[in-house]
């Protein structure tokens, strides 16, 4: 059963790109950021065969604002910002969590989102940020040696 759920999910992701999308925001609006349908539960499976097959999943043409060409150019300039420093890759993803996305692989953005990002980055709009994971507790007093 399972193994005939995973097929029918991949058989879906591979209709087009839109649903490919669809299968990866029903993942993270289900709180998982990981797309890989054979390491999903049954029950997580049948809800979204289910809900596909009554037409219930959105299909949204992933970009129709731009060509193939121009979404692989704005990916690439994405990543190479991200590449410039841990606090640029910061400022996408926070602007990725801003736009409601736990997804930071540029190429699974809309090239209208990935467009608004550095219309934002090329205004300063968008600055480097320090990273979340660089933010030490500086409230939490001492100096860091423990006791």
């Amino acid at each position: 059963q399972k193994l005939a759920l995973i097929d029918r999910v991949k058989e879906w992701q591979r209709t087009s790109p839109a649903h490919k999308i669809a299968w990866d925001n029903f993942c993270l609006t289900k709180g998982s950021d990981k797309f890989d349908p054979s390491r999903k539960a049954e029950d997580f499976l049948q809800e979204f065969v289910h809900l596909a097959d009554a037409g219930m999943i959105t299909l949204e043409n992933p970009d129709s604002t731009c060509s193939q060409h121009e979404k692989v150019m704005l990916v690439d300039r994405v990543k190479q910002w991200q590449r410039l420093s841990p606090s640029h890759k910061q400022a996408w993803w926070t602007f990725c969590w801003t736009q409601g996305s736990k997804d930071f692989d540029p190429a699974r953005h809309s090239g209208a989102t990935l467009q608004m990002f550095l219309t934002g980055v090329d205004s300063g709009e968008i600055q480097p940020e320090t990273p979340w994971m660089d933010m030490k507790g500086g409230d939490k007093g001492g100096d860091g040696k423990g006791k």
